[in-house]
């Protein structure tokens, strides 16, 4: 009733009507929709504009509430309306790729133990072989030679890796006649195939790669990835049962999902790291039900809570992340100088893989060195179980020549990844350095404060590791959980090598060497280089004018199209809403 009073002792007192005053007297007094009827009267009695005064009051306030409510309903069903067309995360979406993440995990599984049985299999009978070990690898490259023959050439092979996933949809804008999913399947059996020849014969490479792709073309055949838009969250999914099932190490192939997926921008991140979980779990189970175990156990890193000094050698540490830093520079410059060359060598690009691999024999042969052959992970076993007892000179070798013939290998055609040979590279120059610590720190009395060699040759593999391939938090969480947890303390050490490691071989490349492209991740590098063939149509190794504006044109047409599409897909709940609003609920 206060309004109606405040009309009414206002026209009482001053003997006026605020009708009078026009717009002055609206802005003295508030505005009130009974204001009016109040003002109705030349000479109003108290009781009479106290009732007037109410009344108008209540139907104001009745009236404002019923057009509040109408617009803040009209509001919300039009964002109701626009968010629900643009979610892609529903609950039968996430549920289904929970499913589905779990049917790749375990499908990635045994497929990869099947690909490791393969692979034991040549290992144990030309690898392991007493005479003639250091000729496998040479049968293997005369292998992968002859299937490139058979398939036309690599390239035809090509588009199964994940960097051609990641980059499915600009392949697919650039060629119209891209690769059916039936097509990719093929050819990502094929060279699975092939990448188990290449490791059971003992080439200097590793598994992890051919684990990965493995794992990212199964879940692109399931998901039907180049008819469907990609789900990056299903990619990541792969990538964790990958290496979780390569190194039956699930934590680190769910760490490893993270560093090199990068989610989609509709993503949930809860949904999507339970899809990792899930993936990685099944995966991990399924190689673990076919009898692999965590490849370096046995393994035993020193306690360094036992002693209040240990925790002061996290310098040295440091300096050993710098040196692997120098290696894993070295090493990428090894690896794009090898592409060079083998581009300028005047032999046919299908015979590279025979040449690697008799070059490796050569090495093999003459310098008495089968470490540097893959057999597994024996050969990274061995070094950490043995960093004190190999010659300084046997393992400088190792880790140069190591470095040499993974570079070439890579470059040549033959199929791997490069995460056993980072791993070998670390764990011998770590031990290589562990023991000149060890030496001078003898001669200078104080050997009880230094380490052990393996404690070096561990956090060296690791600071590889995390520069070679751009995953440092990867790197940590591997040799953690492929020791099988045997000690933990370690890792306050293996940070300080891995951060030090990492920045060296980016200064290195970028300021030092000036080799900007080696300095980018691997996965980065070789994403890049996949679309560098994608824009090159004619295949002849140079982008020209022509090819540029074709594969621009094409870019600008498919923008233009999904642009269109969004268009039509924000204006249906626009017109939703507006037929909404033209149609208010009735007014009681």
């Amino acid at each position: 009733m206060a309004p109606g009073l405040v009309v009414a002792c206002a026209a009482q007192c001053k003997g006026l009507s605020p009708m009078h005053k026009g717009l002055h007297a609206k802005n003295r007094i508030p505005t009130r929709s009974g204001l009016a009827s109040s003002c109705c009267l030349a000479k109003p009695s108290l009781r009479a504009a106290v009732a007037l005064g109410t009344v108008a009051s209540l139907c104001g306030h009745w009236s404002r509430r019923r057009v509040g409510c109408w617009g803040i309903w009209r509001r919300c069903s039009r964002t109701v309306v626009q968010r629900k067309a643009g979610r892609e995360d529903t609950p039968d979406k996430i549920v289904q790729g929970l499913l589905q993440s779990c049917v790749i995990g375990t499908v990635s599984g045994v497929g990869i133990a099947i690909f490791f049985a393969a692979v034991s299999i040549g290992t144990h009978n030309f690898v392991e072989s007493e005479k003639y070990a250091w000729a496998a690898p040479v049968l293997g490259g005369a292998l992968v030679t002859a299937s490139y023959y058979l398939f036309g050439g690599e390239s035809n092979l090509d588009g199964t890796s994940l960097p051609a996933l990641k980059t499915l949809d600009t392949e697919r804008v650039t060629n119209s006649s891209g690769l059916s999913v039936e097509e990719r399947g093929k050819r990502a059996a094929v060279r699975s195939t092939l990448a188990a020849i290449t490791l059971g014969t003992g080439n200097s490479l590793g598994p992890e790669g051919p684990c990965v792709e493995l794992a990212t073309n199964v879940a692109a055949y399931f998901c039907r990835f180049g008819e469907k838009p990609i789900n990056a969250g299903i990619l990541a999914s792969a990538c964790a049962a990958g290496v979780a099932a390569g190194f039956n190490a699930p934590l680190a192939g769910i760490i490893f999902a993270a560093e090199v997926i990068k989610p989609g921008q509709r993503d949930d991140a809860i949904t999507s790291v339970v899809m990792h979980l899930l993936a990685a779990t099944c995966a991990a189970s399924m190689v673990q039900i076919f009898g692999l175990t965590p490849p370096f156990t046995g393994v035993l890193f020193e306690d360094f809570r036992n002693s209040s000094l240990a925790f002061a050698q996290v310098p040295l540490f440091a300096i050993l992340g710098a040196f692997c830093g120098v290696l894993s520079a070295t090493f990428d410059v090894v690896r794009n100088k090898s592409g060079t060359l083998w581009q300028a060598l005047p032999i046919p690009r299908n015979t590279h893989p025979l040449v690697a691999s008799a070059l490796l024999s050569a090495v093999v042969y003459f310098c008495n060195m089968p470490l540097l052959m893959y057999s597994g992970f024996g050969n990274v076993n061995e070094v950490l179980m043995h960093a004190g007892d190999l010659g300084l000179m046997q393992l400088a070798m190792l880790c140069v020549f190591k470095i040499v013939l993974s570079g070439i290998s890579l470059t040549a055609g033959l199929l791997g990844g490069v995460f056993i040979p980072a791993l070998v590279i670390g764990a011998s120059g770590g031990a290589l350095y562990g023991q000149v610590l060890s030496i001078l720190a003898t001669g200078a009395g104080f050997s009880g404060l230094v380490s052990p060699p393996v404690d070096f040759a561990g956090a060296g593999a690791a600071a590889c590791l995390a520069s070679l391939c751009g995953v440092p938090v990867t790197a940590i969480v591997l040799l953690l959980e492929v020791n099988g947890g045997a000690n933990y303390s370690i890792v306050l050490p293996l940070i300080a090598a891995v951060a030090l490691s990492t920045f060296f071989d980016n200064y290195l490349l970028n300021f030092v060497l000036g080799a900007e492209d080696a300095a980018k991740p691997s996965i980065e590098r070789v994403s890049s280089e996949a679309l560098f063939e994608t824009v090159d149509a004619n295949r002849d190794g140079v982008v020209s004018k022509e090819e540029f504006e074709a594969w621009l044109a094409a870019l600008a047409s498919s923008a233009a199209t999904d642009y269109q599409q969004k268009e039509r897909d924000i204006a249906a709940p626009d017109q939703v809403s507006v037929a909404t609003e033209a149609s208010p609920p009735k007014r009681w």
